[in-house]
């Protein structure tokens, strides 16, 4: 499914990146199964979340998964002392 770098000038591409990757369990298994069928492409990892632990140890057996930094402002717990 996925294709080699070289791209023709009349090809389109659909990027799917997945959301809240970290937040919870279901949510990484649902990345993880999306990623192996081949149709999501990336992630975005939210680093202070529930299940970040487990997101990380997913995505080192995807290697085809792409991931991002999910960037979390207003929400959850801080990862740093204020």
């Amino acid at each position: 499914m996925y294709k080699s770098a070289k791209v023709r000038a009349d090809e389109r591409f659909l990027i799917v990146t997945a959301d809240d990757f970290g937040l919870h369990q279901a949510v990484n298994e649902a990345v993880e199964q999306a990623n192996r069928a081949g149709v999501l492409s990336a992630a975005s990892l939210m680093m202070g979340s529930p299940a970040t632990a487990d997101a990380v140890r997913r995505a080192r057996r995807l290697p085809r998964l792409r991931v991002g930094l999910h960037i979390v402002l207003a929400d959850g717990t801080a990862t740093l002392a204020p």
